[in-house]
């Protein structure tokens, strides 16, 4: 997509592509109504497994501390954060450029450096070797 981009634009192209296309085009019209469709169709398969990882979190933590939450008050309060949160950002934010932008070098970092570099770190102990202090310069190189 992106090659495609510069191709057809150049040096001019927006980071939001669609956006560099004539507005009045109802070609464009249909890409941006199937691109909502697809976030909004997105947000719920992304939310539930982040607000299932939290709310374990949570619960481990008032454990340790001593204290008793209910299953429910944890789920509306970190799904209220979430929906909050995510109003918040998309009412400061004009540009989705620059939400990619942060989204994907920290995506792509964990992604590709951070966490293969931890895990094979993590699950070599015994094997030992090049391999293993290969990984680790991974990992401190993704941090």
């Amino acid at each position: 997509l992106a090659l495609a981009g510069y191709s057809t634009f150049g040096a001019a192209v927006d980071s939001d592509i669609l956006s560099s296309f004539p507005a009045d085009s109802k070609l464009v019209g249909a890409s941006r109504l199937l691109v909502a469709l697809v976030v909004s169709m997105c947000y719920p398969l992304q939310a539930h497994p982040s607000r299932s990882c939290i709310i374990s979190i949570l619960r481990s933590m008032a454990l340790k501390l001593g204290y008793q939450v209910s299953d429910q008050t944890l789920f509306l309060c970190v799904s209220a954060a979430f929906v909050a949160s995510t109003a918040a950002i998309a009412l400061v934010v004009d540009d989705l450029g620059k939400v990619l932008s942060v989204v994907g070098a920290t995506g792509s970092t964990t992604v590709s450096f951070i966490l293969p570099g931890l895990c094979y770190f993590s699950l070599s102990k015994r094997i030992g070797g090049v391999r293993r202090y290969l990984a680790l310069s991974l990992l401190c190189l993704g941090i």
